[in-house]
């Protein structure tokens, strides 16, 4: 799996708004419940009934305003 903004990079905001949260990928082990974070490329073997957690990068803010 190739995927982008997974770590230090956050998505950026413009204007004065403050980043996104980065994404992350985890594999989470069928028997063990065992998670394990992926980073941003790997290559994995996955057994029956593992589960391939995707989270993705939240988009960065715009403008300095508060909304009320």
């Amino acid at each position: 799996m190739l995927s982008q903004r997974r770590g230090k990079h956050q998505p950026f905001g413009l204007k004065g708004g403050k980043p996104g949260l980065s994404g992350r990928n985890k594999l989470r082990k069928k028997y063990s419940h065992e998670e394990t974070d992926l980073g941003g490329c790997f290559q994995i073997d996955v057994e029956p009934g593992d589960v391939l957690i995707i989270e993705t990068p939240g988009g960065g803010g715009w403008g300095t305003e508060t909304i009320q």
